[in-house]
Protein backbone atom coordinates (compact mmCIF):
# COMPACT_ATOMS: atom_id res chain seq x y z
CA UNK A 1 0.00 0.00 0.00
CA UNK A 2 1.42 3.39 -0.98
CA UNK A 3 2.13 6.08 1.58
CA UNK A 4 -0.46 8.41 -0.03
CA UNK A 5 -3.21 5.79 0.20
CA UNK A 6 -2.31 5.04 3.81
CA UNK A 7 -2.42 8.73 4.73
CA UNK A 8 -5.81 9.11 3.06
CA UNK A 9 -7.18 6.13 4.97
CA UNK A 10 -5.84 7.51 8.24
CA UNK A 11 -7.39 10.91 7.51
CA UNK A 12 -10.74 9.27 6.74
CA UNK A 13 -10.57 7.29 9.99
CA UNK A 14 -9.95 10.47 11.97
CA UNK A 15 -12.88 12.22 10.31
CA UNK A 16 -15.19 9.32 11.00
CA UNK A 17 -14.05 9.20 14.62
CA UNK A 18 -14.71 12.91 15.09
CA UNK A 19 -18.15 12.66 13.47
CA UNK A 20 -19.10 9.96 15.97
CA UNK A 21 -18.59 12.39 18.83
CA UNK A 22 -19.58 15.79 17.48
CA UNK A 23 -22.06 17.04 14.89
CA UNK A 24 -22.35 20.77 14.16
CA UNK A 25 -20.66 21.55 17.45
CA UNK A 26 -22.91 19.23 19.48
CA UNK A 27 -21.05 16.57 21.45
CA UNK A 28 -22.71 13.16 21.14
CA UNK A 29 -22.85 10.82 24.13
CA UNK A 30 -23.54 7.09 24.12
CA UNK A 31 -22.48 4.05 26.09
CA UNK A 32 -19.39 3.49 23.96
CA UNK A 33 -18.19 7.10 24.19
CA UNK A 34 -18.74 7.13 27.96
CA UNK A 35 -16.65 3.99 28.41
CA UNK A 36 -13.97 5.38 26.09
CA UNK A 37 -13.83 8.52 28.29
CA UNK A 38 -13.22 6.46 31.46
CA UNK A 39 -16.70 5.28 32.43
CA UNK A 40 -19.36 6.74 34.69
CA UNK A 41 -20.02 9.34 35.74
CA UNK A 42 -19.62 10.97 32.34
CA UNK A 43 -18.11 14.37 33.11
CA UNK A 44 -19.04 17.51 31.21
CA UNK A 45 -16.46 20.15 32.06
CA UNK A 46 -16.97 22.71 29.28
CA UNK A 47 -19.96 24.85 28.30
CA UNK A 48 -21.78 23.91 25.13
CA UNK A 49 -24.36 21.56 23.68
CA UNK A 50 -24.42 17.82 24.36
CA UNK A 51 -26.80 15.17 23.08
CA UNK A 52 -27.38 11.49 23.74
CA UNK A 53 -27.12 9.27 20.67
CA UNK A 54 -28.11 6.12 22.58
CA UNK A 55 -29.36 4.87 25.92
CA UNK A 56 -27.02 4.87 28.93
CA UNK A 57 -26.91 2.12 31.58
CA UNK A 58 -25.18 3.20 34.79
CA UNK A 59 -23.76 0.98 37.59
CA UNK A 60 -25.26 1.08 41.10
CA UNK A 61 -24.48 4.05 43.38
CA UNK A 62 -22.83 6.05 40.59
CA UNK A 63 -23.99 9.25 38.85
CA UNK A 64 -24.84 9.10 35.18
CA UNK A 65 -23.73 12.57 34.06
CA UNK A 66 -21.90 15.14 36.21
CA UNK A 67 -21.77 18.72 34.88
CA UNK A 68 -19.12 21.07 36.29
CA UNK A 69 -19.45 24.01 33.87
CA UNK A 70 -22.03 26.79 33.52
CA UNK A 71 -24.22 27.13 30.44
CA UNK A 72 -24.50 23.52 29.35
CA UNK A 73 -27.43 22.17 27.32
CA UNK A 74 -27.99 18.41 27.59
CA UNK A 75 -30.57 16.97 25.18
CA UNK A 76 -31.43 13.35 25.91
CA UNK A 77 -32.83 13.14 22.39
CA UNK A 78 -35.59 10.71 23.40
CA UNK A 79 -33.19 8.26 25.07
CA UNK A 80 -33.11 6.93 28.65
CA UNK A 81 -30.47 6.95 31.38
CA UNK A 82 -31.05 3.86 33.53
CA UNK A 83 -29.41 3.37 36.92
CA UNK A 84 -29.13 0.42 39.26
CA UNK A 85 -30.03 2.29 42.46
CA UNK A 86 -28.32 5.20 44.21
CA UNK A 87 -26.50 8.15 42.68
CA UNK A 88 -28.04 10.86 40.49
CA UNK A 89 -28.87 10.46 36.84
CA UNK A 90 -27.80 14.05 36.12
CA UNK A 91 -26.02 16.22 38.70
CA UNK A 92 -24.68 19.77 38.67
CA UNK A 93 -24.13 22.64 41.09
CA UNK A 94 -23.55 25.04 38.21
CA UNK A 95 -25.76 27.74 36.72
CA UNK A 96 -27.58 27.83 33.41
CA UNK A 97 -27.96 24.08 32.86
CA UNK A 98 -30.66 22.78 30.49
CA UNK A 99 -31.82 19.15 30.60
CA UNK A 100 -34.59 18.08 28.23
CA UNK A 101 -36.35 15.49 26.12
CA UNK A 102 -35.76 12.06 27.63
CA UNK A 103 -36.09 9.78 30.63
CA UNK A 104 -34.14 8.82 33.73
CA UNK A 105 -35.06 5.80 35.82
CA UNK A 106 -33.92 3.92 38.93
CA UNK A 107 -31.61 6.38 40.69
CA UNK A 108 -31.51 7.85 44.19
CA UNK A 109 -32.06 11.32 42.70
CA UNK A 110 -33.29 11.85 39.17
CA UNK A 111 -32.04 15.35 38.27
CA UNK A 112 -30.23 17.77 40.61
CA UNK A 113 -29.25 21.19 39.25
CA UNK A 114 -28.18 24.61 40.54
CA UNK A 115 -29.69 28.03 39.85
CA UNK A 116 -31.07 29.32 36.55
CA UNK A 117 -31.67 25.84 35.19
CA UNK A 118 -34.29 24.49 32.81
CA UNK A 119 -35.74 20.98 33.00
CA UNK A 120 -38.41 20.22 30.43
CA UNK A 121 -40.13 17.26 28.83
CA UNK A 122 -38.36 14.74 31.07
CA UNK A 123 -39.84 11.51 32.45
CA UNK A 124 -38.31 10.78 35.85
CA UNK A 125 -39.32 7.55 37.58
CA UNK A 126 -38.50 4.99 40.28
CA UNK A 127 -36.17 7.20 42.33
CA UNK A 128 -35.67 6.69 46.06
CA UNK A 129 -35.16 10.30 47.23
CA UNK A 130 -36.02 13.23 44.92
CA UNK A 131 -37.20 13.26 41.33
CA UNK A 132 -36.15 16.79 40.30
CA UNK A 133 -34.28 19.26 42.52
CA UNK A 134 -33.56 22.35 40.46
CA UNK A 135 -33.64 26.12 40.57
CA UNK A 136 -35.14 27.82 37.53
CA UNK A 137 -37.92 26.35 35.37
CA UNK A 138 -39.39 22.84 35.53
CA UNK A 139 -42.09 22.28 32.94
CA UNK A 140 -43.89 19.56 31.03
CA UNK A 141 -42.22 16.77 33.01
CA UNK A 142 -43.66 13.55 34.41
CA UNK A 143 -42.30 12.61 37.84
CA UNK A 144 -43.34 9.16 39.08
CA UNK A 145 -42.17 7.96 42.49
CA UNK A 146 -42.32 4.38 43.77
CA UNK A 147 -45.35 4.91 46.02
CA UNK A 148 -48.71 3.68 44.79
CA UNK A 149 -51.38 3.86 47.50
CA UNK A 150 -49.16 2.75 50.39
CA UNK A 151 -45.64 3.18 51.70
CA UNK A 152 -43.07 1.21 53.64
CA UNK A 153 -40.26 2.33 55.93
CA UNK A 154 -37.87 2.87 53.02
CA UNK A 155 -40.15 5.20 51.04
CA UNK A 156 -39.40 8.88 51.54
CA UNK A 157 -39.67 10.43 48.11
CA UNK A 158 -40.41 13.97 46.97
CA UNK A 159 -41.35 14.52 43.34
CA UNK A 160 -40.08 18.07 42.83
CA UNK A 161 -38.10 20.22 45.27
CA UNK A 162 -37.71 23.98 45.00
CA UNK A 163 -34.23 24.25 46.52
CA UNK A 164 -33.68 28.02 46.83
CA UNK A 165 -35.82 30.49 48.76
CA UNK A 166 -33.76 33.40 47.39
CA UNK A 167 -34.21 32.49 43.71
CA UNK A 168 -37.51 32.31 41.79
CA UNK A 169 -38.63 28.94 40.51
CA UNK A 170 -41.40 28.18 38.03
CA UNK A 171 -43.07 24.76 38.14
CA UNK A 172 -45.70 24.36 35.42
CA UNK A 173 -47.54 21.76 33.35
CA UNK A 174 -46.04 18.77 35.15
CA UNK A 175 -47.56 15.44 36.22
CA UNK A 176 -46.35 14.37 39.69
CA UNK A 177 -47.56 11.08 41.10
CA UNK A 178 -46.68 8.21 43.42
CA UNK A 179 -44.49 10.08 45.93
CA UNK A 180 -44.73 10.68 49.65
CA UNK A 181 -44.82 14.44 48.87
CA UNK A 182 -45.54 15.69 45.37
CA UNK A 183 -43.96 19.18 45.43
CA UNK A 184 -42.01 20.80 48.25
CA UNK A 185 -42.20 24.57 47.72
CA UNK A 186 -40.03 27.42 48.92
CA UNK A 187 -41.27 31.00 49.31
CA UNK A 188 -41.23 32.69 45.91
CA UNK A 189 -41.93 29.55 43.89
CA UNK A 190 -44.60 30.01 41.22
CA UNK A 191 -46.53 26.92 40.16
CA UNK A 192 -49.46 26.35 37.87
CA UNK A 193 -51.26 23.90 35.59
CA UNK A 194 -49.76 20.89 37.36
CA UNK A 195 -51.51 17.54 37.93
CA UNK A 196 -50.70 15.95 41.30
CA UNK A 197 -52.25 12.65 42.28
CA UNK A 198 -51.68 9.63 44.50
CA UNK A 199 -48.92 11.29 46.52
CA UNK A 200 -49.22 9.54 49.88
CA UNK A 201 -48.84 12.26 52.53
CA UNK A 202 -49.39 15.46 50.55
CA UNK A 203 -49.50 16.66 46.98
CA UNK A 204 -47.97 19.98 48.05
CA UNK A 205 -46.00 21.18 51.08
CA UNK A 206 -44.35 24.53 51.77
CA UNK A 207 -45.22 28.00 50.59
CA UNK A 208 -45.39 29.28 47.04
CA UNK A 209 -47.53 31.32 44.69
CA UNK A 210 -50.13 29.30 42.82
CA UNK A 211 -51.08 30.42 39.33
CA UNK A 212 -54.24 28.32 39.76
CA UNK A 213 -55.34 25.53 37.45
CA UNK A 214 -53.42 23.00 39.55
CA UNK A 215 -55.23 19.71 40.18
CA UNK A 216 -54.55 17.80 43.40
CA UNK A 217 -56.07 14.48 44.43
CA UNK A 218 -55.61 14.53 48.21
CA UNK A 219 -55.14 18.17 49.23
CA UNK A 220 -56.13 21.69 48.29
CA UNK A 221 -53.92 23.21 45.61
Amino acid sequence: MSTKVLLRLLSLAVLLSVSAFAVDGVVLINQASVMAAGGFPYRIMNPGSYKLSGNLVVPANVDGVDISADNVALDLNGFTITGNGGGSAIFSRNSGITVKNGAVVNFGIGIALGRNGLVEEMHVSNFTSVGINAGGIIRRCTVEGPVVGSINSSDNTIGIVAPFSDHPLLIEENVITGNVVGIFLKIGTVWGNNLLEDNYEADVEGQGHSQQNNSCSNSTC
